[in-house]
């Protein structure tokens, strides 16, 4: 099992985990995103953001997002 480290953030009545996917490898498919966001049993959110580095350029960011 992979461990991740995360935050767990919120606004505007949303919540999200996202994930540093610059500093740490981050591999989430659709059924791991579906565990972290059950909130029964997993962390519970309503969005997954993963930042990922763009390969234009080193200041710039992207995100993979997994909406729940």
């Amino acid at each position: 099992m992979q461990m991740l480290n995360f935050k767990k953030m919120n606004a505007l009545g949303n919540d999200f985990v996202v994930f540093d996917g610059i500093d740490q490898t981050v591999s989430i498919g659709k059924e791991t995103a579906k565990a972290i966001a059950d909130r029964e049993g997993g962390i519970g959110c309503d969005q997954i953001l993963i930042v990922r580095p763009e390969h234009s350029s080193k200041e710039t960011f992207g995100f993979q997002i997994f909406n729940h």
